[in-house]
């Protein structure tokens, strides 16, 4: 693989895709209301929102991006109260509800970025990546 084309993948990774109307809804914040990353994770995308709106149905989104080849999906609860504020078992139930996201998150290191087959994570002249063989 040559370094343009090393470029010009990382490019592509970069540019905006819309998602779901429903998702690109809950953003709030000084980002755009775009997701950064490839459609073959937008399955992934549409869990992560199902499972958040269970327990937080207005949560709202701050950013949706492919970094270092896995998803970030960064999101806060409806409530803007700190956690100071929060009582034991509101900070529980937001705990389990973060470490459920990054479960779903993690399951992007093995799916193609692009198409969402089967992928592996892997550096190519230091822009990570996951995609399948046929994306590579």
């Amino acid at each position: 693989m040559t370094d343009q084309d090393s470029e010009e993948r990382a490019a592509g990774a970069e540019e905006e895709i819309l998602a779901p109307e429903q998702i690109l809804d809950r953003f709030e914040g000084p980002w755009y209301p775009a997701v950064y990353c490839g459609s073959g994770w937008f399955p992934l995308i549409e869990r992560i929102d199902a499972y958040i709106v269970a327990s937080y149905p207005s949560y709202r989104i701050e950013q949706i991006k492919e970094k270092y080849g896995g998803l970030r999906y960064y999101w806060e609860p409806d409530s803007d109260a700190g956690i100071a504020n929060k009582s034991e078992k509101e900070i529980s139930k937001l705990a389990a509800v973060r470490d459920g996201v990054v479960r779903i998150e993690s399951e992007a290191m093995d799916i193609c970025e692009i198409c969402g087959q089967p992928g592996e994570n892997d550096s190519t002249n230091g822009w990570y990546a996951t995609r399948c063989p046929e994306h590579r």
